[in-house]
Formats: structure tokens, sequence, C-alpha cells
């Protein structure tokens, strides 16, 4: 009488296995979202900050004050634009915009689209389109935020 060797797997262990299989993979799927919410909320920061160095440099006498640009791995360049204007120079206009928007940003190919258009306040886009409509100024470099005594509102060089 010989015995073979068996291995007897039941209904509820394959099932469990499957299950730690199911949950492993949404876990992930979870961890994954919230990184890329993360790179959502960057560039939502950035909108605020940017307006509050608008703001300061409006409120003083004159500036002259460069500004970081380091708005994360999923922007390429961000843009200034005047809409009631022809475009100049090597940009396009944005695809998508609002009445009254004067900025949007280009993403790399995981960006977060749906925030890119968006509008400043107390800047004046027709000094900083002059030369060319958009303007665009590439992620990780530094802008200048400029106020003459004589202006009531901000330019970006």
């Amino acid at each position: 009488m010989t015995k073979k060797g068996q291995i007897r797997i039941s209904f509820g262990v394959i099932f469990s296995i499957f299950l730690i299989i199911v949950f492993i993979f949404f876990a992930f799927k979870v961890i994954y979202s919230f990184v890329d919410l993360n790179k959502c909320i960057e560039t939502g920061d950035f909108y605020d900050d940017f307006q509050d160095a608008i703001d300061q440099a409006r409120e003083s006498h004159s500036t002259n004050q460069p500004y970081d640009l380091s708005l994360g791995s999923t922007v390429d360049r961000i843009c200034f634009v005047d809409l009631n204007s022809t475009g100049k120079g090597d940009e396009n206009f944005p695809t998508s915009y609002s009445e009254g928007d004067n900025f949007f940003i280009i993403f790399n190919d995981d960006g977060c689209e749906q925030l890119s258009n968006f509008e400043f306040d107390n800047i004046n886009i027709t000094e900083i389109t002059k030369d060319s409509n958009p303007n665009c100024f590439e992620n990780e470099n530094e802008i200048t935020i400029i106020k003459s005594v004589y202006s009531r509102l901000v330019t970006v060089e």
C-alpha cells in the first residue's frame, strides 16, 4: 500500500487568498491616488502663495523681489496670458479658459489639468505680455515680482 501526497485546499482558504490580493491591490490604488492628490494640492498652494506675494508687492512703495518657482515634477511651465490681445511668440493660448483668466500652467504627462487656469488680481497683464503673449517661465526657475513707485499694479519678469 503506497501513499501519495495529496494537498487539499478548501474553498475558504482559496477565497481568503483571493480577498487578500484584492485588498492589497485596492490599498496600492488608494495610496497612488493620495500621491496624485498631493501633487494637485501643491499646485493649489502655489496660487495662494503667489497671490500673497503679489499683494505684498502691491502694498509696498516699490519692490523688486525674487520668487522661486518650484511646483513639483508635474509642472513644465507657467504662463501669463492676455486673452484680450493677439498671440505673439512661440507659445499657444490655453485650449480652455474662463472669462478673466490671465494665467495657465503647462503640465507634463501626469499633471492636474483641472487646476491649469487661474486669474491673479493686481497684476499688469498688458505689461507682462507686451513682448510675448503668452509669456511663459520654466518651472524650477526664479522670476522677479516688480512694482514701481508710479504703478498701482505688479509685473513679473
